[in-house]
């Protein structure tokens, strides 16, 4: 392969990753800002049950939670999506003083950092129309 091709090739895999970088931030915003990884803290959940307990609408929650199977953020078996056990520590809320998870931190990063993916209001909202 010749050099322009490599720097063709080497720009397209960096554009790719760019995009999904700002795909799975989505994603990893929109279950943390609803409460995802805390409510299936205990158990596995289907969809329907998450939907009811968070509020949300089913089937746009579904579709959330399949795209976070594919980011990897959760796992989905015999039809009920649960938390993947290596993230449980980083991703619940925590209510002690003094204890912040990476959620936290994440949150707080997309509603006071300009210019972040996340900053619009209602994320959420639309992120679940999307997927």
């Amino acid at each position: 392969m010749d050099k322009i091709n490599k720097d063709i090739v080497s720009a397209q895999l960096q554009i790719t990753r760019d995009v999904m970088s700002a795909w799975k931030s989505q994603i990893l915003f929109s279950l943390c800002s609803l409460g995802v990884f805390d409510a299936l803290r205990d158990k596995p959940l289907r969809h329907e049950t998450l939907a009811q307990i968070l509020s949300v609408p089913a089937e746009s929650l579904r579709r959330l939670l399949n795209a976070a199977v594919a980011a990897g953020y959760i796992e989905k078996c015999d039809g009920a999506y649960t938390n993947i056990e290596a993230l449980q520590p980083v991703l619940f809320s925590f209510h002690h003083p003094g204890n912040h998870s990476v959620k936290q931190v994440f949150l707080f990063a997309c509603h006071h950092v300009t210019g972040c993916v996340c900053y619009a209001n209602g994320i959420v909202g639309s992120t679940l129309k999307v997927f």
